[in-house]
């Protein structure tokens, strides 16, 4: 049933978002830190090495499995890490306690309300998956755990491709794979749905961190628990973004 699909893919950016969030936390050992900082650092820790790797693996065309061992494998370390760390230095998890954490975030729940439903009522175009340069990285993202020889071919024509290409220096697809095969969900609901959402919390995060550094350095006196309104300014930074490729470059935005 296609309820679960939705389901699991919402349970899995839920934990993937704790996990960057408990890794960032035992990097940065810094209990002063804003939680969104150490949410985009677990991330960053997280991804850059998978990264680096699948690039490797994508010049030297080496099979997809190995990869997917990888990605296991530096995940569960990472998760090892996180908890030893944690607990050896018996660092605060909430920097002031759960209720702080809540006054100082509920309003980024909004913000994901909004965009979801933006996402909701663009249905109709979104899964028209052909329809632009996403159809490529769908079917990219799909197939790469079913080929024989995983990068040496065009996925979307089946031709074998030689040389390094801009798209060997693309790892998101190839890290996105890995979770799809584990999950065994729709590709559109795990890419569309949860990706672009889960994306977006991501840049909030960013946006409340830099929020946070501006007002340390400029020496702001705003209080923690209101950064969280200023990233409002993302909701109308996107559809300024969609207004302005229409307006002034005459070109439709198709990637999600």
């Amino acid at each position: 049933m296609i309820i679960f699909n939705y389901l699991i893919t919402i349970l899995f950016f839920i934990f993937l978002g704790i996990f960057y969030f408990l890794l960032g936390t035992a990097v940065l050992k810094d209990d002063n830190k804003l939680e969104t900082t150490k949410e985009i650092i677990g991330f960053i820790i997280h991804t850059l090495l998978l990264a680096i790797v699948g690039i490797v693996f994508q010049a030297l065309q080496i099979q997809w499995k190995l990869y997917a061992i990888f990605t296991i494998v530096w995940t569960l370390c990472c998760i090892v890490y996180s908890i030893y760390i944690i607990k050896e230095k018996k660092l605060k998890v909430f920097n002031n306690g759960v209720n702080a954490f809540i006054r100082k975030y509920w309003f980024f729940l909004v913000l994901l309300i909004i965009f979801s439903a933006t996402i909701l009522c663009n249905a109709g175009r979104m899964w028209m998956d052909n329809l632009s340069d996403d159809g490529y990285y769908l079917v990219r993202i799909a197939n790469l755990p079913f080929m024989n020889r995983t990068f040496a071919y065009d996925v979307t024509t089946g031709f074998k491709v030689s040389g390094i290409s801009s798209y060997t220096l693309n790892t998101w697809e190839l890290e996105a794979s890995v979770y799809l095969a584990i999950l065994h969900v729709m590709p559109t609901v795990f890419i569309r749905f949860g990706m672009s959402i889960f994306n977006f919390f991501l840049i909030v995060c960013g946006l409340h961190s830099l929020i946070g550094k501006i007002n340390d350095y400029y020496n702001l006196n705003i209080k923690e628990n209101r950064y969280q309104y200023f990233c409002f300014l993302i909701i109308p930074l996107l559809y300024s973004m969609t207004m302005l490729t229409k307006t002034f470059i005459s070109l439709d935005l198709e990637d999600t």
